[in-house]
């Protein structure tokens, strides 16, 4: 299972959306026994390597970077990428969204403790959110 949301930061900056997600990951998983090798959750900022969805109705889209963050032992990876690209093409077509957040089940985890590590972040995060999509198991993204 995997969520595609939206974000409206309005005048916050990027540091400041950053930021705050990382104080969630690390609220989230600061504690939990089974973590404590990581001694940092936080997203990691990198260039984007491209990718090819297989959908027929997929979004073609393009970024410069994206921030991920990925736990092996919790299955989780979570993605967050500007929804506007260079030339000023949005992904999605969603009124005020600035961000996405893509958080994804992995290795066949507990699909109901990501949706507990999603709900963690966007209440944590002060900012408004809207649901783009959420993915059925082996469903490609757009």
């Amino acid at each position: 299972m995997s969520f595609e949301y939206g974000i409206i930061t309005e005048n916050a900056t990027e540091k400041d959306l950053v930021k705050a997600i990382d104080k969630c990951l690390d609220e989230f998983f600061s504690g939990k026994p089974g973590y404590e090798h990581y001694k940092k959750h936080q997203l990691r900022k990198h260039k984007n390597s491209g990718g090819v969805s297989y959908r027929e109705d997929a979004i073609p889209w393009d970024y410069e970077y994206q921030y991920d963050y990925f736990n092996k032992p919790f299955g989780v990876f979570v993605e967050l990428y500007p929804n506007t690209n260079d030339s000023g093409g949005k992904k999605f077509k969603v009124e005020g969204v600035t961000w996405n957040l893509f958080i994804n089940t992995v290795l066949n985890y507990d699909p109901s403790e990501i949706a507990e590590l999603a709900n963690f972040i966007l209440n944590g995060i002060p900012y408004k959110t809207v649901l783009i999509a959420e993915y059925a198991e082996g469903e490609e993204r757009f």
